[in-house]
């Protein structure tokens, strides 16, 4: 189910994006981020990883203004929500809260509540999930397509570091 933002895109100044999984899984989430920053032209896009690798290759995606990492791979849940608890309360004090968050399909239920809350976003949409839709890609063009209707698998974002080309490929490849 995806809960939609109303009215037009004017007033909205912050969006904060989330996918906790690996590189693959932002690469399959990527895009929602051109698909937002051509609805949402003024508005500042922070991206939220659990990837060391996934900052690094996102960092210079011209539709961000910043990404964020996070270490959401603890064994414990608890000590999962803790990172998640410091970037809210930093976030606070950077933005001031987002006016929507837009969450990837298949993030934990427990962290996309603790993300919301501390962040202060004041709406959220997140993706469809499988078995609704085929795969995450089909999820997340479905979801893209609410903020822009061209949006297509041409619209992954593929990564230039070496390192993170071959996952990359892998991720994408499987989806088609």
């Amino acid at each position: 189910m995806i809960d939609m933002v109303e009215g037009p895109s004017v007033g909205i100044k912050s969006i904060l994006c989330v996918s906790t999984g690996g590189l693959g899984d932002v690469i399959l989430f990527s895009p929602v981020f051109k698909a937002l920053g051509t609805c949402y032209p003024g508005a500042e896009i922070e991206l939220l990883v659990a990837s060391r690798l996934a900052e690094r290759a996102f960092s210079p995606a011209k539709e961000l203004n910043r990404v964020t990492y996070v270490n959401t791979n603890q064994r414990l849940v608890f000590l999962r929500m803790f990172p998640l608890l410091v970037f809210g309360l930093k976030s606070r004090l950077r933005v001031s809260g987002y006016d929507f968050g837009v969450f990837a399909t298949g993030l934990n239920p427990y962290l996309e509540k603790v993300t919301k809350i501390f962040s202060d976003i004041k709406s959220v949409i997140r993706a469809p999930i499988p078995p609704q839709l085929p795969n995450d890609l089909t999820c997340n063009i479905h979801l893209a397509r609410n903020f822009d209707s061209g949006i297509s698998e041409k619209d992954v974002f593929l990564p230039r570091i070496a390192e993170a080309r071959s996952e990359a490929y892998g991720a994408v490849s499987y989806t088609h």
